[in-house]
């Protein structure tokens, strides 16, 4: 008789299971999370079915999960048989040529039909079916409606192609939640400027039934989704179309499940479970395991299963020293900030309050009838709309995620501790579980946090306490930059200001002129009551405790890495990588050199204004560039918050294209505008201008940072080589995750359609085929990608370091590490050190290149270039350098 061992993991599991039973009936705290856990869900799957009942209520079904997916599932088996349709009418035609027949015309439908792609026709189709059939509906009035719906398509795209300007702008202005009013705008648009549109493609209704038949029987045919049927009602009969009872059932089972994806998460009120594994860690109920430790990468099965074969002991460790730290909510600032949310902007509160529409001008129809006068003022009305609407949506999203903070706040704010379960990207970069209220968020949601575990109000606590509420400042009255000035010169001013620290903190609304214009209004705000709160018990000869965290921020970080990683002295320099006596500003620099440059520029003898003409016969003008550069100048707006963002954006990936959006909305924020272009009266929007100066900027920055443009090149090459082979990019990051870049594209087919008036642009996956890389966004996404997984560990392992010291409690941000202001200097010496362990300890693309090149076939390999040259910096000065995270 064979024996078999039981392994000795069994028994230990069943114990560990006996024990946490024992521990839910017992532990009372358990058992309150758990409780929350079941909340969580439960308000998850109360929105799911509130926003079910408004698509009922709206006849927008069809964007609900289930049938989301049956029309994903179905679209492709639709457009099959609609090409078959139109492959069978073009036989048709081909057979009545050869026999020189008189029906040689295209059939009606077909005419209609062939004017879209075959998946466009099937998701419209699809799209009208379920939004229309939780009941049954009578045959004739479907396929009237889908007719309808196709035709409307087939004039907008028109309308798009012809009026590409107008169109454009259209949705600029009325993009929109709401599809009725975008189609109702769109609608009047053609009739107004197009009305040739309507009469060319206008159909009987009969033609609509017979597409709208056509349509509905490639769908039922093909999917099984709807069957047709004849009911009796007295004597008379009815064509009907329904619901098959597998779609229903499927759509309720579906509903079912999907109720439970998106749970409203929010912080653990004990220690959430520590990170063992890719799955093992964070809640512990009902939410246990539904978070990876890597988000984002459940369906990439390979990366997955390396993810769980990999030995990643500082990820998994750092992590939890993160979800370990306390949290509390600071309650003189939730009651300030109860008072003020929804009803004021004090401190840049999000603003809320909507205004209202202004009313319709009742013109006549006909253009041609209005006075000066009326177009005039209609130009104007429209400018006004427009921007109410576009305010009025933006207010949405802010009225949410101000309801969601106070909230949770709320729900909270009698908890001693609560905590943050913490999970990564897929390039390491660590982020809470929970949103809304959580310690990465905007100036004024931190404000809310504070550390549960206060820590001593000691001399260096107090210098901390100090340098923190200068930098929260920001700027001084006098226009002296706080947080980018000498370190004594931050601690002087706050002991320089004490007395007005102290008032603010008394009565904040009586003070609104002294922190509602900081730099972070209300963490400056919570500074000053800390601040007051200490400074008391200390001249009282009593001991005290602080609970905030001094921020220091990294220097235009994703710079600083490229820089050490190619020992770049000059871009090191330019972001604080050597012991500079002055903090240097690279966002100065930049401005400098582009000043510089336009200046140089503008010496020259202008030519005017260049002349070319278009394809369309259309003409089209330009400015010289010396009299851009001269219109620059003296626009007097070139400075250091121009050039910020495109610096700092710079080594996430960002180009010319990027760095001129990121100045239109610059100068838009300035309320600035150019003075009309010789061609025209009008006030420059800026467009021209803002072109033009992208390349200027980028050259400027090019000139600061040589090495890291050069590694930012390199990287894209790398890429477009790997993408010859067709594989995907992986390395390793310092922390020791495996990093893996592969942007999908499983023969994706986007169906842009203006269905109801509403851009949608589904992603239909042919899972027949097997997937692909993305080539474009393989190369666009390899610099920031990599630049990410350097920062991330950098952040991860300063954790580490610091964790192991005995640090319990950080608030951190990617490129910006808080820990207790009587720990901050450690976090000061530690982060430094880190940074330049990393970087003398692992020559990072030079694994890069060498695990690219492992992964190439043969003929590949001698493709990759050899990495760009390193230079002289010197990484030990980092440990010296004031400024490098500050």
């Amino acid at each position: 008789m064979t024996t078999h061992d039981v392994p000795n993991s069994v028994p230990d599991l069943y114990e560990t299971g006996i024990q946490f039973l024992d521990a839910l009936v017992s532990n009372a705290d358990l058992k309150a999370q758990f409780e929350l856990e079941d909340n969580m869900k439960a308000e998850g799957a109360r929105r799911y079915w509130e926003a079910k009942m408004d698509a009922e209520v709206n006849g927008t079904q069809g964007d609900l999960v289930p049938q989301k997916d049956l029309i994903r599932e179905n679209i492709l088996r639709v457009a099959d048989k609609v090409r078959e349709f139109l492959d069978a009418d073009k036989a048709r035609l081909e057979a009545a040529a050869a026999a020189k027949s008189k029906f040689r015309r295209q059939s009606p439908v077909a005419k209609v039909l062939s004017q879209l792609t075959a998946p466009t026709v099937a998701y419209i189709g699809l799209k009208i079916c379920f939004n229309g059939l939780e009941i049954d509906r009578a045959t004739a009035p479907l396929a009237m409606a889908i007719g309808k719906a196709i035709e409307e398509e087939i004039i907008v795209g028109q309308f798009a192609e012809t009026e590409a300007k107008l169109y454009a702008a259209i949705v600029k202005a009325f993009t929109s939640r709401s599809s009725v009013h975008h189609r109702r705008v769109l609608k009047a648009a053609i009739q107004r400027h197009r009305p040739d549109l309507l009469d060319a493609n206008e159909a009987k209704d009969g033609t609509h039934t017979q597409v709208g038949l056509v349509v509905l029987e490639a769908i039922i045919t093909a999917t099984g989704l709807f069957e047709s049927d004849v009911v009796r009602e007295g004597k008379n009969t009815r064509d009907i179309i329904r619901m098959s009872e597998v779609t229903r059932s499927y759509i309720i089972k579906r509903h079912a499940i999907a109720q439970y994806f998106i749970p409203v998460y929010t912080p653990t009120i004990i220690p959430p479970r520590p990170w063992t594994s890719t799955r093992d860690g964070g809640y512990h109920g009902v939410l246990a395991g539904k978070h990876a430790v890597v988000k984002g990468k459940n369906r990439d099965k390979a990366y997955m299963a390396e993810l769980r074969d990999t030995d990643m002991p500082l990820v998994y460790e750092g992590l939890n020293y993160l979800q370990n730290t306390a949290w509390c909510i600071n309650k003189p600032i939730f009651e300030l900030m109860d008072k003020l949310a929804f009803n004021s902007t004090l401190g840049d509160l999000p603003d809320v309050a909507k205004e209202e529409e202004l009313p319709k001008l009742e013109y006549p129809d006909d253009r041609s009838l209005w006075t000066e006068e009326q177009v005039a003022r209609f130009k104007e009305w429209k400018q006004r709309s427009a921007a109410i609407h576009k305010s009025n949506f933006k207010k949405e999203s802010q009225f949410s995620t101000l309801n969601i903070v106070m909230r949770t706040a709320t729900q909270y704010l009698n908890y001693d501790r609560f905590y943050f379960p913490w999970n990564l990207d897929y390039r390491g970069r660590a982020y809470p579980v929970a949103r809304g209220l959580q310690p990465q968020g905007t100036d004024w949601q931190k404000a809310l946090l504070q550390f549960a575990k206060g820590r001593p109000y000691s001399d260096e606590a107090r210098y901390w306490l100090a340098f923190h509420g200068a930098n929260c400042k920001g700027e001084t009255d006098e226009g002296v930059k706080l947080d980018k000035s000498l370190y004594e010169t931050r601690v002087m001013w706050v002991i320089q200001n004490d007395a007005a620290i102290k008032k603010c903190a008394a009565d904040p609304l009586a003070h609104t002129d002294f922190w509602s214009e900081a730099e972070s209004p209300w963490m400056f705000l919570a500074f000053c009551m800390e601040w007051t709160r200490c400074e008391k018990l200390r001249s009282a000869g009593l001991p005290a405790q602080t609970y905030l965290a001094p921020a220091l921020d990294g220097s235009c970080n994703g710079l600083q890495h490229f820089s050490a990683v190619l020992r770049d002295e000059i871009g090191g320099k330019a972001v604080n990588l050597t012991a500079n006596e002055e903090p240097q500003d690279i966002y100065t620099e930049v401005a400098k050199k582009l000043i510089a440059m336009l200046t140089e520029m503008a010496k020259e003898e202008p030519i005017g204004v260049i002349e070319t003409e278009e394809d369309e016969g259309t003409k089209k003008f330009k400015l010289c560039d010396v009299s851009m550069a001269r219109r620059w100048l003296a626009s007097g707006k070139i400075g250091r918050n121009l050039c910020k963002q495109p610096v700092m954006t710079m080594p996430y990936g960002s180009n010319q294209n990027g760095i001129k959006g990121q100045m239109l909305k610059a100068i838009e924020k300035m309320n600035f505008n150019f003075p009309p272009l010789p061609w025209t009266d009008k006030p420059s929007d800026g467009f021209s201008e803002c072109q033009f100066l992208s390349g200027c900027i980028w050259k400027a920055i090019g000139a600061t940072v040589v090495k890291a443009r050069e590694a930012m090149d390199w990287l894209q090459n790398a890429a477009r080589i790997a993408n010859k082979a067709g594989v995907a990019i992986e390395w390793t990051a310092p922390s020791g995750l495996p990093v893996k870049q592969f942007y999908e594209d499983r023969s994706m087919q986007r169906v842009q359609t203006q269905f109801l008036g509403k851009i949608y642009t589904p992603h239909i996956i042919d899972m027949r085929k097997e997937p692909s890389l993305s080539k474009h966004e393989q190369v666009n996404g390899i610099s920031p990608n990599f630049v990410h997984s350097l920062d991330a560990s950098a952040m991860l392992l300063t954790v580490v370091q610091l964790g192991r010291q005995g640090v319990d409690s950080f608030a951190m941000i990617h490129d910006s590490y808080g820990v207790p202001c009587d720990q901050t200097q450690l976090l000061w010496d530690d982060l430094r050190a880190v940074f330049v362990e990393i970087y003398q300890n692992h020559d990072v693309l030079t694994d890069f290149r060498d695990r690219l090149i492992a992964s190439l076939p043969e003929k590949l390999k001698e493709e990759v270039k050899p990495l760009p040259a390193q230079g002289t910096l010197d990484l030990d000065q980092i440990t010296k350098s004031d400024f490098f995270f500050a």
